[in-house]
Parts: C-alpha cells; structure tokens; sequence
C-alpha cells in the first residue's frame, strides 16, 4: 500500500513538473529544492528507524522537457553551512572598508566554497551550460544569496548566471501568463527631489511630519546621478525588444500624480 501511495506521488509530481517544464523560458532552467525527511517503507524496520534525518532533493527542469533529480545530501549540514556564513557575514559588516576585508572575505569563502560544492555544483552540471537560472529554495535555503557563492574560476556566481527566485516552479505558470498579456510598459525616473523646495510652507510641512530630519531639509536634494542615462537605456532596450508601448516619466513629471491621472494599469512598470 505505501509503494502504492508513493507511486501515485511520485506520478502526480512528474505531470506538475512537465507542466512546469513548457512555462520554463528557452536558453534557462528551473532549480527547484526540497527538503523532505526520508521514509524506510520496509516493513522489517522497526518505527523507531523508519524515518532517517531530513535531506535536501532537487530538480533541474527546462524548456525540452528535461527532469533532473539530484539528492544534495543531509540537510544539517547544508543548513550548518548557511548559519555559519550568514554568522561571518553579520561580524564582518563593519571591516568592509578596512584593511581586515581581504581577510574576511577569505575565510568567508572557505563556508561558500562547500556551500557551492552541496548545492550549486552539481545542479550546474545537469544544466548543460545555461546560466539564466530560476531558483525556488526550500528550508534554509531561503536564506541563501545564491550570487555570493565563490566559482572554482576564482569567479562569484553572480558574475557568471543570471539568477531569478521563485516561491516555487509553480510560480512560472503564472509569469507565463502575465508575459503574453498586452497593455503599456512605464518607467519612472530622475525626479527632482527638490521641486518643492522654493515652497516655505510645504517644506516646513515635510520637515515636521518627518521628525528628526528637519535640519537635512535645510539644504537642497541634487538629483540622482546617472539615473535618467539608466532609465533611457532601459526604456531603449524595451523598444527594441517589446511591440507595446513605452511610456516614460522624468523630472516633474516622475510623482504620484502622475500614476494615478493614467486610465489603466501598465503592465510592467
């Protein structure tokens, strides 16, 4: 009977996972984690060892159907790996800017390093070569920037994939469906933080409402540098690449009021 109901699972999970498999975008790959305690269904085995310590499983999925399965290992250990450099990274926030950095850095690395081997190496290997990654964690694997992983090139991963996080491979269906919709692309930008700054009234309205930063008001707000040369790019890269309509709004034009006078939601803003 436990056979039974296993198989019935584990043929539910694969119809969920070929699902998965057609919302996954060409050129990347689904990582999907779970972590799960492992059950003995051997009748011979006494209750008390039927269930062995929890341990970390994933899938590799992509666009060509392609379902991989890799068990990670026991999930202490991975989950002691993250602890530990999540730990180092908290004591060493204030050596950033001090000659204690390289240092820090280094033995950081040595808890990535194996961070990398457990979980990030051997789905690698299954991924044949794509780099555009779609990553949903499980457990303490939530807490795990998956960028900060130091590469055996001397590299860190967030130099060499491009990694997006979902709250499960499920939540591809839904961004499948939000990509084929229509309706117009916004972006705001570079507004000028001090266009009220002539106004006494209003500046002193500010000032009280915001306690504690009345002396910062004193002075004028520049603007963001470089952020309108950013927004262009991207709304340049949209133009090229999308057939809707992109809008932009900058300087005076870059507030609230604005949002709101629009007679419908943008789809990407």
């Amino acid at each position: 009977r436990h056979c039974a109901e296993f198989s019935d699972a584990l043929a539910a999970r694969t119809f969920e996972l070929s699902d998965i498999s057609a919302a996954v975008p060409d050129g990347s790959v689904l990582w999907e984690f779970v972590r799960y305690e492992p059950h003995n269904l051997d009748a011979s085995v006494p209750g008390n060892a039927k269930v062995g310590p929890e341990r970390y499983l994933a899938f590799a999925v992509d666009a060509d159907d392609h379902v991989f399965i890799e068990d990670l290992g026991e999930a202490a250990y991975v989950d002691s790996l993250i602890r530990t450099s999540r730990d180092m990274i908290s004591k060493s926030l204030g050596q950033i800017y001090s000659a204690a950095a390289t240092q820090a850095e280094k033995r950081l690395n040595e808890i990535t390093s194996d961070l990398y081997r457990a979980v990030f190496a051997p789905l690698a290997a299954l991924s044949d070569g794509k780099t555009n990654v779609f990553i949903a964690p499980d457990g303490m694997l939530n807490l795990l920037p998956f960028e900060t992983l130091p590469t055996p090139n001397g590299s860190y991963v967030i130099e060499d994939y491009s990694i997006s996080y979902l709250s499960s491979g499920r939540d591809l269906l839904k961004y499948k469906e939000k990509t084929a919709a229509e309706g117009e692309m916004l972006l705001v930008a570079d507004p000028d933080f001090d266009r009220m700054g002539a106004d006494p009234v209003a500046k002193q309205s500010v000032g009280h409402a915001m306690r504690g930063i009345t002396d910062c008001l004193e002075s004028a707000f520049s603007r963001l540098g470089h952020s309108r040369v950013e927004a262009e790019s991207i709304a340049s890269q949209m133009r090229e690449s999308e057939t809707a309509h992109v809008r932009e709004f900058y300087d005076t034009e870059a507030v609230e009021a604005s949002l709101k006078t629009l007679p419908e939601p943008p789809r990407v803003l």
